[in-house]
């Protein structure tokens, strides 16, 4: 007598021709996954390029405290680049204080 027991595979011990028929909906259902991801991602590409994208970077390198620092304008001029690359609208701001 055979049981699943959560390990061995439910399929051993079945005829070829459940075997093939098990695999043709594990395509069908793979297929069928595959199709609804690539529909959810056109919608939400469409979606969001509807959108304003806007993104506010900033760069601090200069501390009272710490003194300058090396990266942050770099790090921001790079981030600012990406973003508009990205389609965004993007004000840059370095060295901003309050």
């Amino acid at each position: 007598m055979r049981y699943y027991d959560g390990f061995t595979d439910p399929s051993v011990g079945l005829s070829k021709r459940n075997n093939r028929e098990a695999l043709h909906l594990q395509k069908s259902a793979m297929k069928k996954l595959i199709l609804s991801i690539v529909v959810v991602f056109i919608f939400t590409v469409d979606a969001m390029s509807a959108e304003k994208r806007i993104a506010l970077v900033i760069g601090n390198a200069s501390y009272p405290e710490v003194g300058e620092l090396l990266n942050p304008v770099n790090d921001a001029g790079l981030m600012a680049s990406t973003l508009t690359d990205l389609g965004f609208e993007v004000t840059k701001e370095l060295d901003i204080s309050l």
